[in-house]
Parts: structure tokens; C-alpha cells; sequence
């Protein structure tokens, strides 16, 4: 077989074996540290704060997460201002198709300080730049210096994401502990990773509660009166969460009139929430000035004149409330969830109509809220069937103000001319006011009703959310916590003597509230996902927790935060599985409490729950642990260590595995800043070996700059955590040693499949090849000066050639450019490059000329020529 070819079949079989290595552990397709540019990142809202460079107000966090630049609101001055909404966005981050074992996390580092209660910054995600998830968000100091937080955003899978940071700051004062301090909200070193998971998932499963506050809701909608914008009322008022979402009709209490010839009005979230509003309509209803109009829950338009009070109202506790909902004055009966009002109107001729004029408000409470109820926010309208039975028929929507709604009832009053409404509520402590109930009996006044699309729709912001609201698509306008977006229709001719509104709109609201969830790292507990519970009541989200558990100690255990001292909170059940096998609760400890047991509380998803009650405390911190799961003790990699070699150091690192297992894969990186921070300057595929050092083949080094080299290794069954450690670059490198050239007598001739020695006596990257013990050539190592090889020497017949008598000895024929230049051997004897000395046996070669030299992977092939040797080194 000729060299040529073998080389080639080498060559194809190294690159069969690289194709065929396992997919990256952990790859960074995204870092940004803020050092050398702002990153692309675009920054806008009211009193726009954000800044990019080194943080120098006195009462900010000191500087940069690493290295000098980040982020941040006020970096100078370290005052964010009151009424203050800003935001800071990053450029489009793509996201790789995700293979089932795979997940994408976005991490941060973030320091905040601002105002207690409702001033907040957040963290949100859009595939789009338009609609926004919140992920997170947070609270007055968090933890009070620089920390990491993590979020999956798998979901975005081969998509663009953008990555936004808000600051909101209201017009008050609610400092309770000091110093008052406004520094804002900074943010540093952002990436995004995705990380292969282990075959056998670990999974936490938690099924917990938020509460809005009294002073929480969804959006308000707010009417433009000729001088300003008036708020009205709250709007799509029970849609809390996506699987609540419906289409909502408000009948507009507040004047309403033309704005530059269009009818604008403003949609206002507020502090306590984010909502999302898919499709929003304006309704007028022109209609007689003798009649009033109202709409049901359908959007149904109904007009009434004098409605009758009912005959009686009996409450399910046995009073005659009858005077309480007789006139629209406010005094009002109390609803609580179950109760209810038999209303009797066998008085009224309904011949001619029968239409239920109803006015009520929800969401109220006088102490304690009580517990979560899982039952949709309503006052239900019931009437009798032939068989006695109580029939819902219509419901009214609760809202946090006065709302008036009609119902036609003509074909529901046959059996009897009794009515009931029921209420239902969230919570055990929340009632509804029923202020004003009256059937009337007069025929449907004529009425021309307009539906009209919106013709703008603009974020405060300036964002245009038109193509959001213009249909009901699931394509929602995004607006977090205190934002506004206003809103324009046209104005249709009058077509009768009066004109009323009903506002129209589809969407659903989120809490403000967010549970943390941590695991210990070996050095403390960090921050893994997050979760804000989307409905009311207890609901149940699952954390895959694959990648973190079991922790260093070998324990399965985890920490959850509930980060918001204003709403009441709870948690019914948290369980940890691995694969199909659920753990055992080992303990769970209410550490906001001195670390009391609540292990019999979390065990069981039972309605027993732990409950944080408003204002009771801020740091709700609970640490649960499990067994009977199965453990595999991860390795470690630590101590890691660093040998200079100008331009490519050798990263040297100490497998340890307490249960024996043997290392199978590595992964190695090189940052600018500890802890994966910084810049990513090297991110090589992981390696399936397990050899515990690698030669650095990055990005240039900088002399005199410090690096963080980092190492995680792999036993078969778990990653174990990176270990890391610090360099300062120093490129000089020290020219090796010339050796003094030593006598040697001429080789004896190797015999086919005899063994060719190689050492590395002076410690750099040149080896010395000999046969019989003789000194023959020496080869260049490009892998590694330290390496050692076998070699397998064989030697090839050759024809006999008859010398030349006058040939001149030629200079020997020099080594690849890769090489070190061979020195002379002691033997005078020297191949002439016009007719070679013939080989025979037991004669032997002096130095021997390198024909080529590759290297293949982990192998160097060298081909001499002379002697006839064919030399395969293999690496050791």
C-alpha cells in the first residue's frame, strides 16, 4: 500500500470518529459582558434612565459584575426619578432547533435598589419585539449585590428571541428600612446556553397559590371628557390567566367625548399585574333619550325605562334586603361565595318584555382575603325550570367599580316570576356589593349600533400595537405593570337623540408575584427557573431540575421564593421525581418562620396549604429535601491549573469520582470574566477521552490580562460542576535548550516489526526517535511537548544501486516547516541525495530524512525515507 493512501484512510477514519462524538453538554450561543460596546442594546421610556459604562454613583453596586462596563439606570448619578418607565432591549438572539434533550436558558447578572411596594424591575421575553412574557420580576434590594438568575426559554426554540429589562418607579415614598436608596436597576454579563440534559430527568412539581391584593385588577379602561383621561372601569375583569381569557363588554360609565374628531381613549394596566390584549371594539348605541341602555355578557344590547323592584328579596341567611336593592344608592348587600338573593317580581306584567336591570361591584374585602377558592369571580342569574329547579341563565362580571348590566328574561319567567343570584369568588374572604336590581316590562326601544375597529393603537412607549388589537388572534399587545397604550376610533353620525358606549375587548392578566426556585451549587444556592402562577387558585407548574440535582453533597433538596410581601401567597404541594420513581419528603422547613416543620403541609396536594398572609413577610423561603431516589455522586474536576505556553497553555485539571467511575467526556472553556462571565473566547466541542489536560487553541491572549479557564467533566451518568481557575496571561515564552551533539555509533538496522524508541529529554516540544537504542531523527510534537509515543518501525526491501564514484555528499533532505531542523548525527555517513547507499543487512542509516509527517487526530504519521522505515506513532 502506497503512504499516500494510507495517510488517506487514516485521515478518514479520524474524521469519522470526530463526526461521530456525542452532541455539546453545553454550548454558549450568546455572551455579552458590556466591555468593548453597549452590545446593541436600544434603551427608551419615560424618564429614560438606562446608561451603559462603569458605574460611579456612591450608592450603586460598585462597579460592574466583571470587568468595568455594564448596564444600568443612573450609573452616574444613582437617582432614578418618580413616575419613571424605562426600558433596556437587547438585538435579536437566535435560538437553535432544540433536540428533545435539550434546553436553551437565558442568564444574567442583575443589582437592584429601589423603592419598596410597587416599584419593580422585570425581565421579559418576545419572539417578536411586540408582544412581552414577563419572566421575573424585582423587588426594593433582592439580594443586595450582584446575583445570577437563570430562566428557560426552550419554548423559542428555532426562533429569535429579544431580551428586555424595565424599571418602573411610581410617585411615592414606601421605604421601610434604610437607607432610602434610588439606584435603580443594572444589569451585566448576558448570555444565553443550551445545555443537553441526562437521560433520566429530575423534576420538580409544585402546586402553589398568588392572591391579588384589594388594590389589584386588570386593565382600566379610560374615556377622553374633552380635558383629560378619565379612568372608568377595569375591563375583561375575571380573565386572569390564558385559560380565563373571553371577550368582555363594558358599558362606559364616564363622558366620552370626540378628541381631534376620533374618540380616544387610553387602556391603563396597573401596578400589581401584567396584561395581554388580543383584540379591543368601540360600540355606540344611539338610541331615544326616554330610554337607558345596557348590554348582557354576550354583548347583547337592551334598553329599559322604569324598571320594578321586586315584591321581595330574601338572602340565604333569611333577610328581606328588598330596600337594599331598590334604588341605585350604593347601599349595597354583601356576597360572600355561596350566598345568594331570592328575588320575587310576581307583580310585573311581563308580556310585553322582561328585562333584569342589574348594578353591582366586586373584588371587595375588610380583612384577611382567606383562602383561594377555585371558583371563577360572578354573580350568576338564575331562574326556575318546570321542575323547580334553579337554571343559570346569564352572569354578571364583577369589576372593581360600579357596573350596570341587562338581561332579557322573557323567556325564562313561564314557570315563575322568581329570580336568584348567586354569587362565587376567588376567595374566601372576598364578597360582591349588590347595590340595584329591577325587572322592566316595557317592549325594545329602536336603536342603531355601530361596532368599530380601532384606528390606532400606540404603547406609551411609542410601539405601534394596532396589527395586536385589530383581531382576535392570539397575537396580543403586551403591557406590563403601570404601562398605557391609547386607543382612537372614528365617530359614525348620530342617528338618535342620545348616545351611549360599550367597550369592547378580549385578553387576559397576570399577578405580579414570582416563585424562585434555587439548589445548592456546593458553595451556595443559586437561582435555577422562575415561576409567576397565571390563574387563581392553586395551580401547578413543573421545574426540570435535571442539570442541578442531585446537588454536589449528593442530596436532592431545593429552596423556594415567594418575592412579594403585598399579596397573599401559598403553597399546597411540592414532590420531586427522577424518571417514573417519586422521592420521599425527607423535610420541609419554613425558614420565614425559624424553620418550622410544615413536612406533613407540602407532602400531599390536599388544600392544606402554607399561606402567607398581605404584608406578613417578604422573604417566604421554604427548603424542602427528598430521598429514595437514586444518586450518582457527580465528579469533580477541581483542582484546575494552568502551564504557560505563550500562546497556547496547557489547561491541566484533577478528575475525581467518589464512586469509582471512570471519566468518559470533558468540556473546557476560557472567559474574560470568573464564573462563565465576560467574553467567550474559547467554547471547543466536548471531548469523549479521559485525559485531563487539553492545549488552549482560542482566540489570541493579551500578556498581563487575567483569564478564567474552566472544566467540567462527565462519569458516564452526570456532569460534574465547572471547576475553574484564574490566569494572567504570560506570553514569554523561553527558547528550549540546543543540545550538545553526542557521539553515537551508526544505528544497527531495524528488523520488520522492531520497536523504535522516542524521548523528550528537555521538556519541550521535540522528540528524539531512536532504533536500536541509536539516534536516528527527531520530530516535532505540535499536540503537546510532554507527550510520549510507541512507534512500530518496519522496514522496506529495496533494490541494490550501484554508488556513483564521483558523487558529492548532498546536505540531507530538510524536515516539514513544522518541524524542528534534525541535527546531524555523529556518524559522517550521509545519503546522497543523487544515488543512495544500497541497504543490506546489518548495515545501518545515519540520520534519516523526513518524507512527511501528519498529524491525524490524536495520531502523528512519519514517513522516513533512506532506510525504507515506515514509523506510525501513536499517541499514548
Amino acid at each position: 500500500m502506497g503512504w499516500k493512501k494510507l495517510v488517506l484512510i487514516l485521515l478518514v477514519a479520524v474524521a469519522f470518529t470526530l463526526l461521530a462524538a456525542p452532541a455539546c453538554a453545553e454550548t454558549i450561543v450568546y455572551s455579552e459582558g458590556f466591555e468593548d460596546s453597549d452590545g446593541g442594546y436600544l434603551h427608551s421610556g419615560t424618564s429614560d434612565q438606562w446608561q451603559w459604562g462603569t458605574p460611579v454613583a456612591p450608592n450603586g453596586p460598585g462597579g460592574a459584575h466583571q470587568g468595568s462596563g455594564c448596564w444600568g439606570t443612573a450609573i452616574t448619578t444613582g437617582s432614578v426619578p418618580k413616575n419613571s418607565n424605562s426600558y433596556l432591549t437587547s438585538p435579536a438572539i437566535s435560538i437553535p432547533a432544540l433536540t428533545a434533550d435539550e434546553t436553551a436558558r437565558v442568564r444574567f447578572y442583575a443589582w437592584i435598589f429601589i423603592d419598596e411596594m410597587l416599584d419593580r424591575g422585570e425581565f421579559q421575553v418576545s419572539a417578536d419585539g411586540t408582544t412581552w412574557v414577563t419572566k421575573s420580576q424585582f423587588f426594593n434590594r433582592m439580594s443586595g449585590e450582584w446575583t445570577g438568575y437563570y430562566f428557560d426559554v426552550s419554548e423559542y426554540s428555532g426562533q429569535d428571541i429579544y431580551l428586555r429589562f424595565r424599571l418602573y418607579a411610581d410617585n411615592n415614598d414606601y421605604f421601610l428600612s434604610t437607607p432610602y436608596n434610588m439606584a435603580g436597576f443594572y444589569i451585566d454579563d448576558v448570555a444565553v446556553v443550551i445545555s443537553e440534559a441526562p437521560a433520566t430527568r429530575t423534576a420538580l412539581t409544585l402546586e402553589a397559590s398568588e392572591d391579588l391584593s384589594i388594590s389589584a385588577s386588570c386593565p382600566w379602561v379610560g374615556s377622553w371628557d374633552g380635558s383629560g383621561y378619565r379612568l372608568d372601569n377595569d375591563v375583561y375583569s375575571t380573565a386572569r390567566g390564558p385559560a380565563q381569557e373571553y371577550v368582555d363588554y363594558y358599558l362606559l360609565n364616564a363622558a366620552t367625548v370626540p378628541r381631534d374628531g376620533k374618540y380616544s381613549f387610553v387602556l391603563q394596566e396597573v401596578n400589581d399585574e401584567a396584561s395581554y390584549t388580543d383584540m379591543v371594539r368601540l360600540i355606540t348605541i344611539d338610541h331615544p333619550a326616554s330610554v337607558r341602555v345596557a348590554n348582557d355578557e354576550a354583548g347583547n344590547i337592551w334598553t329599559y325605562h322604569t324598571p320594578s323592584p321586586p315584591l321581595s328579596a330574601v338572602a340565604d341567611n333569611g333577610s328581606n334586603v328588598a330596600a337594599m336593592v331598590a334604588t341605585e344608592d350604593d347601599y349595597a348587600v354583601r356576597l360572600y361565595n355561596g350566598d345568594y338573593v331570592i328575588l320575587d317580581f310576581g307583580n310585573v306584567d311581563t308580556s310585553a318584555g322582561a328585562t333584569l336591570v342589574l348594578r353591582a361591584q366586586g373584588f371587595q374585602q375588610d380583612a384577611d382575603i382567606g383562602s383561594p377558592i377555585p371558583a371563577a369571580p360572578r354573580i350568576l342569574v338564575q331562574t326556575q325550570d318546570a321542575g323547580g329547579n334553579w337554571v343559570t341563565v346569564n352572569h354578571f362580571y364583577p369589576r372593581m367599580e360600579w357596573a350596570t348590566n341587562a338581561y332579557d328574561l322573557a323567556g325564562h319567567l313561564t314557570n315563575s316570576k322568581l329570580v336568584r343570584l348567586y354569587s362565587t369568588s376567588c376567595n374566601e374572604g372576598k364578597y360582591h356589593l349588590l347595590d340595584y336590581v329591577g325587572l322592566d316590562a316595557s317592549p325594545q326601544a329602536p336603536v342603531v349600533i355601530n361596532t368599530l375597529e380601532p384606528l390606532s393603537a400606540v404603547h406609551q412607549s411609542g410601539g405601534d400595537l394596532l396589527a395586536a388589537v385589530t383581531t382576535s388572534d392570539n397575537g396580543y399587545a403586551f403591557l406590563a405593570s403601570a404601562e398605557s397604550m391609547t386607543l382612537e376610533f372614528a365617530v359614525p353620525p348620530a342617528a338618535g337623540e342620545a348616545r351611549s358606549f360599550v367597550f369592547m375587548s378580549e385578553g387576559y392578566y397576570i399577578p405580579m408575584g414570582t416563585y424562585f426556585v434555587y439548589t445548592y451549587d456546593g458553595d451556595g444556592w443559586v437561582q435555577r427557573d422562575a415561576w409567576s402562577v397565571p390563574v387563581s387558585g392553586d395551580q401547578t407548574h413543573v421545574f426540570d431540575l435535571s442539570l442541578y440535582l442531585p446537588d454536589p453533597d449528593g442530596d436532592y433538596k431545593v429552596r423556594i421564593w415567594q418575592d412579594y410581601m403585598y399579596d397573599p401567597a401559598a403553597i399546597d404541594y411540592a414532590g420531586l421525581s427522577r424518571g417514573e420513581v417519586p422521592g420521599n419528603m425527607v423535610y420541609a422547613r419554613d425558614l420565614s418562620a425559624g424553620g418550622a416543620d410544615i413536612t406533613g403541609t407540602l407532602s400531599a396536594s390536599d388544600d392544606v396549604r402554607r399561606t402567607w398572609q398581605y404584608e406578613d413577610v417578604r422573604n417566604r423561603w421554604v427548603e424542602i429535601a427528598w430521598d429514595g431516589l437514586e444518586i450518582n455522586m457527580p465528579p469533580s474536576s477541581t483542582p484546575v491549573s494552568v502551564t504557560p505556553g505563550g500562546q497556547t497553555p496547557t489547561i491541566s485539571w484533577t478528575y475525581t469520582d467518589t464512586e469509582g467511575a471512570p471519566q468518559t467526556m470533558y468540556e473546557a472553556e476560557a472567559w474574560t470574566g470568573a464564573g462563565g462571565t465576560g467574553i467567550n473566547i474559547w467554547d471547543p466541542a466536548p471531548a469523549t477521552t479521559s485525559a485531563t489536560s487539553v492545549t488552549y487553541s482560542g482566540s489570541p491572549l493579551t500578556d498581563g490580562q487575567t483569564y478564567y479557564f474552566r472544566v467540567k467533566v462527565f462519569d458516564g451518568t452526570s456532569w460534574s460542576a465547572w471547576g475553574e481557575t484564574s490566569w494572567v496571561a504570560d506570553l514569554t515564552v523561553t527558547p528550549a535548550p540546543t543540545p550538545t551533539p553526542v557521539p553515537t555509533p551508526a544505528p544497527t538496522p531495524a528488523e520488520p516489526g522492531q520497536p523504535v524508541s522516542i524521548s523528550n529529554p528537555y521538556g519541550h516540544e521535540t522528540a528524539i526517535v531512536y532504533v536500536n537504542g541509536t539516534r536516528v531523527m527527531q520530530i516535532y510534537d505540535p499536540i503537546s511537548g510532554t507527550m510520549i509515543y510507541d512507534a512500530l518501525a518496519t522496514k522496506t526491501p529495496e533494490p541494490a544501486v550501484t554508488p556513483s564514484p564521483t558523487a558529492t555528499p548532498a546536505t540531507p533532505t530538510p524536515a516539514p516547516a513544522t518541524a524542528t531542523p534534525v541535527p546531524t548525527p555523529a556518524s559522517t555517513e550521509v545519503p546522497s541525495t543523487a544515488s543512495p547507499t544500497p541497504a543490506s543487512s546489518g548495515e545501518g542509516r545515519g540520520q534519516m530524512p523526513v518524507l512527511y509527517m501528519a498529524v491525524i487526530g490524536f495520531a502523528v504519521l512519519v514517513i522516513v525515507a533512506g532506510a525504507g522505515y515506515w514509523l506510525f506513532f501513536r499517541r499514548r
